[in-house]
């Protein structure tokens, strides 16, 4: 199979401007959105959220939808967006919550991606709230993102609920959690923040690569963070701390080199097959 400019398209948004490291591509780094996505705890102060985040949210929400949504050298009517589905993970709160009303507003078929069906219904009920009329799918199996086997049954269900699926929005993630593991034994970080990715995008790849619209290949959006960059290469050899002390915030960055090596791997090998 053969995959031209129009194929799989893999998108990194990260949380802020930086020098890219040596060993992601030049391709990758071309797609890495230069805002932040997180807010320090002193920037939040009081407790409120300030400006400051809400723009910068709001760039990286910007970047995703204008990713997916406008197919290259053409611009699509809102009218021709009627047959295109995504699946967004977090898409209960955060950015995920806000790139699943883009896409509903722009009258794409959304699949919630949460950890019960209950958040999900409450996604679909808000939805349709705002945007009547909305095209809302809720799988009835959870996205438990730390469970290998729900992530795997999970994408199942949407491989067999959707005809095509256009874009994988991965905008699911922990932060700073203490030392717990999933279900299968892995670090949580590590978990949740990679290996269900990793998972969930080797499960529905066929549907990705089968689909067409307009030419266009399947999409995969990965939420990382500058954070990938702090992380220590040597971590590599011992993602699951079955050696080493742990340490949640390294636990954190190394979830985020994962992302980023991932993706970075995904588009070169989708790019030469």
């Amino acid at each position: 199979m053969t995959f031209s400019a129009a194929g799989i398209f893999l998108l990194i948004i990260t949380a802020s401007a930086f020098s890219p490291a040596p060993t992601i591509s030049r391709e990758a780094r071309n797609f890495i959105w230069p805002q932040r996505a997180r807010i320090s705890a002193e920037e939040a102060g009081d407790g409120r959220v300030p400006p400051k985040l809400q723009r910068r949210e709001a760039a990286v929400v910007a970047a995703i939808l204008a990713s997916v949504l406008t197919p290259a050298n053409s611009v699509v009517a809102a009218e021709d967006r009627t047959d295109r589905t995504f699946l967004v993970t977090g898409a209960n709160g955060g950015i995920g919550g806000a790139v699943a009303s883009g896409l509903a507003a722009s009258g794409c078929r959304v699949v919630v991606g949460c950890r019960s069906p209950e958040k999900s219904s409450k996604v679909a009920e808000a939805l349709l709230a705002t945007f009547p009329g909305a095209k809302v799918i809720c799988p009835t199996t959870p996205l438990e993102l730390s469970d290998m086997r729900t992530v795997a049954t999970f994408a199942q269900e949407v491989g067999a609920s959707v005809p095509a699926l256009e874009g994988v929005l991965l905008c699911a993630g922990i932060d700073g959690a203490p030392l717990t593991r999933g279900a299968q034994g892995l670090e949580l970080h590590l978990a949740v923040n990679h290996a269900s990715n990793f998972l969930l995008v080797m499960e529905l790849l066929d549907k990705l690569r089968k689909t067409n619209i307009r030419g266009e290949r399947g999409k995969v959006v990965v939420l990382t963070s500058s954070a990938a960059l702090d992380a220590d290469p040597r971590g590599l050899a011992d993602l699951n701390w079955a050696t080493r002390a742990y340490d949640k915030r390294e636990a954190y960055c190394l979830s985020k080199a994962c992302n980023v090596l991932f993706t970075d791997e995904l588009a070169r090998r989708e790019k030469s097959a």
